[in-house]
């Protein structure tokens, strides 16, 4: 008893979508496709041509380009990268078999701010204090903002540095 002729896929060992992922890394798992049968059934059809296809403003690294599939019916895309804005994005997973296109499901992606990536500094002093020349300046609280608007906790003090120049008079 053998499948049938691919007709549709299936994520091996794929997580629950969409799945969230910072913008800038990797893939947590591989994203590997099997091909199937009409009832659900692995297809071991090789050489069966596979891409991916992508949202215009979504970005993957190494970019993704069309493979074909193994002795298995199988094909692995790898641990890519997404670089992308936040918010939910798509990749299409489409396959040629005897001139016939077949469509593969979705793949759902919530992009998240990283926790992890300073983008501001957030600076709290008395602004309504006088400097006298020789004299001291007022206590100044520095937060460093990460990506998604968290403060963050791990950044050195020393890493840190503030310069006084002359304004214009």
């Amino acid at each position: 008893l053998i499948s049938g002729p691919p007709s549709q896929f299936t994520l091996v060992d794929w997580p629950e979508e969409p799945i969230s992922i910072v913008s800038g890394k990797h893939l947590t798992q591989p994203l590997i496709v099997q091909l199937c049968d009409q009832w659900g059934n692995p297809s071991s059809e090789p050489n069966v041509r596979v891409s991916l296809t992508k949202d215009s403003h979504l970005k993957i690294i190494p970019a993704a380009q069309q493979q074909k599939t193994d002795e298995k019916g199988r094909v692995s895309f790898g641990k890519f990268q997404i670089t992308a804005s936040r918010g939910e994005h798509k990749l299409q997973l489409k396959a040629i078999f005897n001139k016939n296109t077949l469509e593969g499901p979705a793949i759902k992606m919530n992009v998240i701010p990283d926790p992890e990536k300073p983008v501001a500094l957030l600076v709290e002093y008395d602004k309504s204090a006088c400097f006298p020349a020789g004299g001291f300046l007022t206590e100044f609280a520095v937060s460093v903002l990460a990506e998604d608007g968290s403060t963050m906790k791990n950044v050195s003090a020393a890493r840190l540095t503030m310069k006084i120049w002359k304004g214009k008079t």
